[in-house]
């Protein structure tokens, strides 16, 4: 089977302490199960509102955040899985957090179209149920393709209850094939 993992954190030059949990289960997918797993790990380009604080202080803070997200590469392989890092850009958090999968569908289609059309995967798995989940349930509508999400962390116990645009997330992660609950 092809799986494509999409995740926001995953291992890479740039950051290797990025998300291990992504790293370890798309290695265990490729050797203990024997499928072929391709990954896609979106570069946010939109800085954490503590950096504008510290850039106060200290004004290269936000040239130099940027010129490290620049330097990362567009394509890596990691522990034997291909992955791609394309750019995305999204509101603040608090006003926009629902709508970040959407964002990032938006902003990653074509980047992700291709990839599909080339590695024709049987099954899409996501590391969160927002933005990734959102974006890669609609792909999956869209490519007719089976998508597994995965809610680990804050994206169920926390901002699923406390941002107001929780029924968008919701409505899309319901599209999904399976969800994961760790």
């Amino acid at each position: 089977m092809k799986v494509l993992w999409i995740a926001g954190m995953y291992p890479s030059k740039f950051n290797w302490l990025s998300g291990p949990w992504n790293i370890r289960g798309s290695v265990a997918m490729r050797d203990y199960e024997g499928h072929d797993v391709r990954a896609v790990c979106p570069v946010g380009m939109t800085p954490p509102p503590a950096l504008f604080k510290q850039a106060l202080t200290r004004p290269s803070a936000l040239g130099d955040w940027f010129a490290a997200r620049r330097a990362q590469p567009e394509y890596d392989e990691v522990r034997g899985i291909p992955v791609t890092y394309p750019r995305w850009c999204w509101g603040p958090k608090k006003l926009l957090w629902g709508y970040e999968g959407w964002f990032m569908y938006r902003q990653l289609r074509s980047h992700l179209a291709e990839i599909i059309r080339t590695f024709k995967p049987d099954v899409i798995q996501t590391a969160w149920l927002s933005p990734e989940g959102v974006c890669a349930s609609m792909l999956g509508r869209e490519f007719g393709i089976p998508v597994v999400g995965q809610s680990i962390g804050n994206d169920a116990n926390y901002y699923i209850h406390e941002f107001p645009p929780r029924g968008y997330v919701i409505k899309h992660v319901r599209r999904a094939t399976a969800i994961q609950f760790n």
